[in-house]
């Protein structure tokens, strides 16, 4: 018999088991998979805003560099 995965937004099914297949992966393997389970949305959404956070910091390096190379002339 079937039942529901335990992880709050997944909608996987598992036979004996507390996790499905998917999520048990997830966690063990550290790697994310299509899935609406919440810790994979959120790691997602964590990976996104980190992305974006460091392509502003590379922006404002270039800013630099462009300012104390005129500094310099």
């Amino acid at each position: 018999m079937t039942q529901a995965c335990i992880v709050r937004g997944c909608d996987g099914r598992t036979e004996g088991k507390d996790l499905c297949f998917r999520c048990y992966t997830m966690l063990k393997s550290g790697r994310i998979l299509p899935s609406q389970a919440w810790f994979a949305t959120e790691l997602r959404f964590l990976a996104e805003q980190n992305e974006a956070t460091m392509e502003h910091v590379r922006q404002l390096h270039h800013k630099i560099d462009d300012l104390e190379g005129t500094w310099k002339s």
